[in-house]
């Protein structure tokens, strides 16, 4: 009888075992996912692709809740420290804040370096290694990057000349935008995106460096009925994930995952001409006066403050700076 008992017991123990075994196993996950641009955007239709395709192809273990609008309370700037600490799994930023934290970051925003999405692809494939590891020194991983379309000038009046920025209130992204501005004559200030509109709505800018598609996302014809389309840069949008949330995943879910935001990455790009072009008819639609020809003095006096970013980017970055840019411009040519 005794035996009989401890067999039972020996049962009893290993099937709650297996039991608990079986529920973690299938435990489902839920992660949040913060984005302070719109549903509207690229980005913000990315993060939703993402997430269907997250709960797709891991048969809805994993679960990606997709917060846009900044509704977390989470701007650009915050992201990286927010994810590596855990605060929130993923978030989707513009890594043009992160400069502070690594020169690196300030690569994408430094004028004129890229001029088309072609060559936007090129320093993208040379540089990401180099994001990878940022990022993972900062306890996270890169899952996929898209480039907003070149940022140009939203403003309340034209801008014929460099004469018509004297002094104007421009909201810039980063440092890079303040040392370029203020060098025209301008008066910038760095500020998040989801700042811009109460400051428009107060008078306190005058104009916004931004994407055009940035500024549709927002409506900004409202405050600012002029667009000038200087090309200045093409700035990076990159998703980051918690890596100690993403290793506690199966190997099976971990690989879902990526596949994921490979596909999710690969339909962002795909998308970039036909966003911009439909961009510009909204804008159009919407009464925004579009200037593409650009005074040339105006346009030189710009090019040259890219001169003195770069410069001081590559003191800032060392041999990282220099490997990027000469593989960069060594495909670039090859691509030709």
């Amino acid at each position: 009888m005794k035996k009989i008992s401890r067999l039972a017991a020996f049962c009893g123990v290993a099937c709650s075992m297996l039991f608990a075994s079986q529920t973690v196993s299938a435990a489902k996950v839920k992660w949040d996912l913060t984005n302070d641009y719109q549903a509207s955007s690229l980005s913000g239709q990315m993060d939703q692709m993402f997430a269907k395709k997250v709960n797709e192809l891991t048969d809805g273990r994993v679960t990606v809740n997709v917060h846009l609008g900044g509704s977390l309370g989470y701007k650009s700037a915050d992201a990286l420290d927010a994810v590596e600490t855990g605060a929130v799994q993923i978030a989707d930023s513009s890594s043009s804040f992160w400069g502070g934290l690594d020169p690196l970051f300030k690569l994408t925003s430094m004028p004129f370096v890229v001029s088309t999405y072609e060559e936007a692809r090129i320093l993208y494939d040379v540089a990401r290694p180099y994001y990878e590891k940022a990022l993972l020194e900062r306890n996270q991983y890169l899952l996929y990057v898209i480039p907003w379309a070149p940022s140009g000038l939203w403003t309340r009046k034209p801008i014929n000349n460099q004469a018509d920025l004297a002094n104007l209130r421009i909201r810039t992204y980063d440092p890079n935008g303040i040392v370029a501005l203020r060098a025209i004559g301008a008066a910038p200030l760095q500020t998040p995106i989801g700042d811009v509109m109460p400051m428009l709505a107060t008078n306190a800018l005058d104009g916004v460096l931004t994407a055009a598609e940035g500024g549709a996302v927002l409506k900004f014809w409202e405050q600012l009925p002029h667009y000038t389309a200087i090309n200045y840069a093409m700035s990076l949008q990159i998703a980051a994930i918690n890596k100690d949330a993403f290793d506690d995943l199966s190997e099976a879910d971990r690989k879902a995952v990526m596949q994921a935001a490979k596909d999710t990455e690969d339909f962002g790009w795909n998308e970039l001409k036909a966003r911009e072009v439909a961009t510009y008819e909204l804008m159009r639609k919407n009464n925004v006066t579009i200037a593409t020809e650009i005074d040339p003095a105006f346009m030189n006096a710009l090019r040259d403050t890219s001169k003195t970013i770069q410069e001081s980017w590559l003191k800032e970055t060392g041999e990282r700076g220099q490997k990027i840019l000469s593989d960069f411009n060594a495909r670039k040519a090859a691509a030709k």
